[in-house]
């Protein structure tokens, strides 16, 4: 590839593990989301900085349809957002939100913003991973960054200070609950994030199910562990046939994605750790879980845009360690799904005529702005990967397995 190329590739490659993390049924989501970032394959010339890819990521997905980990998806999944333009028939003349909209969507939002400020200061400790959710909630609601600004509070707030503007719909308020209960769960939810959400219920009128919300929220937290237990186990066999400072930052990409916020730092130290791959002992995950792990930690892998035949071996050593952990019904549709997803967004962006040469910005300057930046001639050269997977024959060759 070339060094334009590849920039497309590691980048649509972060992309898809990202997504492939975000929602369940992402399958529904890949074409649409690869529309909403084709500008951004077609001149990826912005670093991409940790601070900003995460809330890009979000405000790119948050019309098609929000990470279910991220707090306030469900208001945004409701409806409650500006990206994606005007709806219904006046989307069938302008672009542009009408102001109606725009100002519903506003006050809607100030009052998610003042709830997750509300709960992140409960503690008085604001960690990264609560801060890049926060900023992920709030620029999936599409407004301007003035409009944003008058969304955050001049001074700490207390539930007794909360303001509900208007009439909310049930809905709504469900969703407003159901997100600082997830911003809460980012961290052990101690007495004072507990009583800081329970007074949001109770300003909300909805004392009654906060229980129950707290709950689903709980229960949505556990089933996303399981999956990102999967992933690491598998990604740590196969990781060990790549160049481990190569693929360390990509890595840590996927736990980002993956884990939730409370198990991360566990996560972490077992993914990086020297005791043995235990594939029999993982969580059992249902069809459309698995297919999710496997192509999570492949796109991850080949991220690295490896030779062909380092990529031949991956696959191999994939499909072996899906099989053990009990994956290996769904290894074959995610490997194709996920080569499939790159080669396309490689070409397309390189359609019009091939972009201009850029430098390549890796994960590892993400994870470590201070490290000099890496260079394309740090790797050896790959061969183009078959844009049709159906005529690769490395597919032939594991379905032959």
């Amino acid at each position: 590839m070339s060094t334009a190329a590849r920039t497309i590739y590691q980048l649509a490659a972060r992309d898809l593990v990202s997504l492939v993390c975000a929602r369940e049924d992402y399958d529904d989501q890949l074409e649409p989301f690869a529309r909403r970032r084709s500008a951004l394959y077609a001149q990826p010339q912005s670093p991409l900085w940790d601070a900003l890819y995460w809330p890009g990521f979000a405000q790119s997905l948050a019309a098609v349809g929000p990470p279910q980990w991220m707090p306030m998806a469900a208001v945004v999944e409701h409806g409650i957002t500006l990206e994606g333009g005007a709806k219904g028939l006046r989307g069938l003349f302008t672009k542009e939100p009408s102001e109606k909209e725009r100002r519903r969507v506003q006050k809607t939002a100030t009052l998610a913003g003042r709830i997750l400020e509300m709960i992140a200061n409960a503690d008085r400790v604001l960690s990264p991973d609560e801060a890049r959710l926060v900023a992920m909630a709030m620029n999936s609601f599409g407004l301007t960054a003035e409009e944003l600004a008058q969304v955050r509070p001049g001074r700490a707030l207390t539930f007794e200070d909360l303001e509900i503007f208007g009439d909310l719909d049930i809905k709504t308020r469900r969703a407003l609950l159901r997100g600082a209960w997830q911003l809460a769960a980012s961290s052990a939810i101690d007495p004072a994030r507990d009583l800081a959400v329970r007074g949001v219920a109770a300003r909300l009128e909805l004392q009654h199910e906060a229980d129950m919300i707290r709950a689903e929220v709980l229960a949505a937290q556990l089933r996303q562990s399981e999956l990102a237990q999967v992933c690491v186990e598998l990604a740590r066999s196969a990781a060990r046939l790549l160049a481990f400072e190569a693929v360390r930052p990509h890595l840590l990409h996927l736990l980002a994605a993956v884990a939730p916020p409370a198990r991360r730092a566990e996560l972490d130290a077992h993914m990086f750790s020297s005791s043995p791959v235990q594939l029999g002992v993982l969580p059992k995950l249902d069809a459309t879980r698995k297919r999710q792990a496997v192509c999570a930690v492949f796109s991850t892998l080949i991220a690295l845009d490896p030779p062909v035949s380092t990529m031949f071996l991956l696959r191999v050593r994939l499909t072996d360690d899906a099989i053990a952990a009990g994956c290996g019904s769904e290894v074959a549709e995610a490997l194709e799904q996920c080569q499939r997803f790159l080669n396309e967004r490689v070409r397309e962006a390189t359609a019009a005529g091939q972009p201009a040469e850029v430098a390549v910005v890796t994960v590892a300057q993400v994870e470590a702005p201070q490290s000099a930046p890496a260079t394309p001639s740090a790797q050896a050269p790959a061969p183009e990967v078959e844009a049709t997977v159906e005529e690769d024959p490395l597919d032939q060759a594991l379905k032959k397995r």
